[in-house]
């Protein structure tokens, strides 16, 4: 007869309540199939048939297709309902145990500790109920942090410290969260003053049409910020000048607002500049571009500087000869720039020899 091993073939039971009513599985697990435990056997048990091209063509055949309907409705309600139903109750059972285990040891564990696991099996006992009712998006377990003192303290502070932000900028915690905790950007404006010097002689107290007639631009670099300040809402550029002119505040430094003045406004993100005219305000939105004589010159000297790297870094003329010396191979073209290099170099004057300096002591630091 047959000698090699056979399969344990088990039959089980699970009496549940699904929903608030009583319910029953049966099902076999062979012992030796590798399903793995008890609920993955059933998942791939339901997941294989509800693919499988014979077992549909079979259930037609033999009962029909209102039979077919209803084996694919009970596997997808075993998938999609009864199988997460059971995780669930896994996971409980798991906290559960953890929690039970470490309670009954009850060595080295903190006062934290203990009201923590307290906890947890509280949340066991509460949520099974819960889960047979249905309900499975269950409430967020505990947290060991949760009865840390000194972590609730701080959570405390900070929770207090966003309160009082969201207070100073006029707005409900939710609306400074959903703001990512930062303060919607004031509106302000700012005055901007001629430098006193010779330079600007020409532009001072000049209106705006002279200055275009003799080919002058209102150039911020020409300019000092004197002031800036919170833009109250409904303010004009004549409230500015005549608060400037009459009322001006006490930590204004300025001299009164007069003709070549210029007031950023910074309203909603954006700004504008105003020239102080003969006659109200002219917009000027050359004040905030880049000056483009200043960004030719910047890029003149970075490209200077690279280019003063480069020859730096470049061998010398000894360099080259102690390579050709040693058999090393060497560009032509980089011992004629070499050559032109030694040309062009400063003769060292001969000297006397000096005495040692003594090294200052931030050489020595």
């Amino acid at each position: 007869g047959y000698t090699g091993g056979w399969y344990d073939k088990t039959a089980f039971r699970i009496d549940f309540t699904l929903n608030g009513q009583p319910d029953n599985y049966e099902g076999r697990q062979d012992f030796g199939d590798g399903d793995g435990s008890l609920i993955q056997h059933i998942q791939n048990y339901h997941e294989y048939y509800a693919k499988d091209e014979n077992w549909k063509n079979f259930v037609l055949h033999n009962k029909g297709p209102e039979a077919w309907e209803q084996d694919k409705a009970e596997r997808q309600m075993v998938l999609t309902e009864f199988i997460p139903y059971l995780k669930q109750h896994c996971n409980l059972s798991a906290m559960e145990q953890t929690a039970t285990t470490a309670l009954q040891e009850g060595q080295n564990i903190s006062p934290e500790q203990t009201a923590y696991y307290n906890a947890v099996v509280t949340y066991v006992q509460d949520c099974r109920p819960m889960l047979n009712q249905g309900q499975y998006n269950l409430p967020e377990p505990p947290k060991l942090a949760d009865f840390d003192q000194s972590l609730q303290d701080y959570k405390a502070q900070v929770q207090a410290e966003i309160a009082q932000e969201a207070a100073a900028a006029g707005m409900t915690v939710e609306e400074y969260a959903a703001a990512g905790f930062e303060a919607p950007q004031q509106d302000s404006f700012s005055i901007y003053q001629l430098r006193n010097e010779d330079s600007t002689r020409d532009y001072r107290f000049e209106p705006y049409d002279r200055l275009q007639a003799a080919g002058l631009t209102v150039d911020k670099a020409n300019y000092t910020e004197v002031y800036a300040a919170p833009l109250t809402a409904g303010t004009t550029l004549e409230d500015i000048y005549r608060t400037f002119n009459v009322d001006y505040p006490a930590d204004f430094k300025g001299h009164s607002l007069s003709v070549s003045d210029v007031v950023v406004l910074h309203q909603n993100g954006q700004d504008t500049a105003h020239y102080c005219d003969s006659v109200g305000f002219q917009q000027v939105p050359e004040f905030l571009r880049e000056n483009p004589l200043r960004t030719a010159e910047l890029s003149t000297e970075q490209n200077e500087n690279m280019i003063d790297g480069v020859l730096n870094n470049a061998p010398s003329l000894g360099e080259f000869e102690a390579k050709a010396k040693a058999g090393e191979q060497i560009s032509l073209t980089d011992l004629a720039a070499a050559v032109k290099a030694e040309e062009k170099a400063p003769k060292a004057k001969k000297s006397h020899t000096a005495k040692p300096k003594k090294p200052s002591i931030r050489a020595q630091l």
